[in-house]
């Protein structure tokens, strides 16, 4: 698994959120199409083919949001949230194959990082983002051509 450090630009988000315990992650799924129903809600600007999942874990329960990125604050639809991306560098990896397997994905990406030495950022939302590989609320989770970027907060 390849990994590039990354950095990136101030930016803002802007979608919907969600936090529950790891038992009902499925849930994400939901909230990724109700997103997709929504999008003609926000301001052309903001309606593109990339979209953005930051997202922070704690032990029991975790925050997932799921929306996209923009250079400017927007006007922002009722239900929906936006907040500010500060720069930062991440380590950048990639999942590619069913979503189901995001999971190995992430645990390969956290022993290279111990492996190289390399401390994760804790207090800062790592990001998954979503472009024409893999649109999830179009693209149907199981398929083997779906990939994405996981960039994790480094310090």
């Amino acid at each position: 698994m390849s990994l590039a450090i990354v950095s990136r630009q101030a930016s803002h988000f802007v979608g919907l959120p969600w936090t529950g315990p790891y038992t009902k992650v499925q849930d994400i799924q939901r909230l990724w199409r109700q997103f997709g129903e929504r999008l003609g809600e926000l301001d052309a600007s903001a309606r593109c083919s990339r979209y953005i999942s930051p997202c922070h874990a704690r032990r029991s329960e975790c925050t997932v949001y799921v929306g996209v990125e923009v250079q400017q604050p927007i006007a922002v639809p009722d239900g929906m949230c936006t907040f500010l991306l500060l720069p930062q560098r991440y380590a950048q990896f990639a999942h590619q194959g069913p979503m189901a397997r995001v999971t190995q994905t992430y645990s390969k990406a956290l022993a290279q990082l111990r492996e190289q030495g390399i401390r994760r950022d804790l207090g800062t939302l790592w990001l998954e983002l979503y472009d024409d590989r893999y649109v999830p609320f179009r693209d149907p989770p199981e398929r083997d051509l779906n990939a994405c970027d996981i960039l994790l907060a480094i310090e």
